[in-house]
């Protein structure tokens, strides 16, 4: 008996706390709801939100395990939508700390109006060069900076949603992680 397929799995919208605007990730989801899903509403259904990361990085991997908790199972491609210069970070960085294969990686960056060169360097400054010796933010600058944007002390279920990523959620260290994660097999 032939079925519809399924629908395609939910995306999530996320934004850190480090935000200046009070953005929450459920504004971003009212935005695109009142929005009218940019002309796909069947969007709706599956989009949803991460709202316990306080940096990039946390972005990145908590929305990963955000999927899995959803979905019972870890995305077989990761998209990443930013800015466009922050895409260096993203992809050299964050890709790399958590060792998402490249191959099924994407980045889909578009530039606020106005001098980007002068958002690019403060990008390196406050970041790129933060996380190229720190590429979990745990230690120096970037761990004071999240903690700082943790006031309340709130902590994320993730690691128990998450087993399998456990010693990546607790791991520390200027050096990339070297165990073992589920998207290797990608």
């Amino acid at each position: 008996k032939w079925a519809p397929p399924p629908p395609p799995p939910p995306s999530p919208y996320n934004n850190n706390s480090s935000q200046k605007m009070n953005m929450s990730p459920n504004h971003y989801w009212e935005v695109a709801d009142a929005m009218g899903w940019h002309g796909k509403p069947a969007v709706r259904e599956r989009a949803l939100t991460e709202d316990h990361a306080h940096d990039s990085f946390e972005n990145m991997l908590y929305s990963l395990c955000r999927f899995r908790e959803v979905t019972g199972r870890y995305p077989e491609q990761l998209t990443v939508v930013s800015f466009g210069f922050k895409e260096a970070r993203f992809r050299n960085m964050h890709r790399r700390a958590i060792r998402w294969p490249e191959r099924t990686f994407r980045y889909a960056g578009v530039d606020p109006p106005g001098n980007v060169d002068v958002l690019r360097d403060a990008e390196h400054l406050n970041s790129v060069s933060l996380f190229g010796s720190d590429p979990y933010g745990c230690l120096g600058a970037l761990a004071r900076k999240r903690l700082g944007r943790n006031p309340f002390h709130s902590t994320s279920g993730y690691p128990k949603q998450c087993p399998e990523l456990d010693a990546l959620f607790s791991y520390c260290s200027s050096e990339v992680f070297s165990g073992e994660l589920p998207w290797a097999m990608y």
